[in-house]
């Protein structure tokens, strides 16, 4: 077995098994069926910002996946993340490949009114 091949099933075996490093999530491509499995997800640091339709947080997570599990990955796809048991769904933006799997930078956004100013906030949660 070349170094090669064994780094590749250790990203499986290890990196990828959910009591190790990795945590369960929910993968829908668009236009596609909802599919089930681990992953590695790094959230990145939060960044305050401003819309012209108000403010907001910005949160970012990186998220490995094995290919075997996302063949082609597309920007707008969906992953949904549990946050301290809450699930949101973060959008792919972009994507590298990288030792059999694909390194995916996503964002999550939702929006909600203020009460009396017409204002929105959007919130990464």
């Amino acid at each position: 077995m070349t170094l090669k091949a064994v780094i590749q099933s250790d990203v499986v075996d290890v990196l990828l098994n959910t009591d190790d490093f990795a945590e369960s999530v929910t993968y829908t491509p668009v236009g596609g069926v909802a599919s089930t499995f681990s992953a590695i997800v790094t959230h990145e640091p939060l960044v305050m910002g401003s819309w012209t339709d108000g403010e907001g947080e910005l949160h970012r997570a990186m998220v490995f996946v094995d290919d075997a599990n996302v063949a082609a990955p597309a920007r707008g796809d969906s992953i949904s993340i549990t946050v301290g048991g809450t699930a949101y769904t973060y959008k792919v933006d972009t994507w590298a490949g990288t030792l059999g799997g694909w390194r995916l930078a996503s964002t999550r956004i939702s929006e909600q009114e203020l009460a009396g100013d017409g204002h929105r906030i959007r919130r990464q949660g």
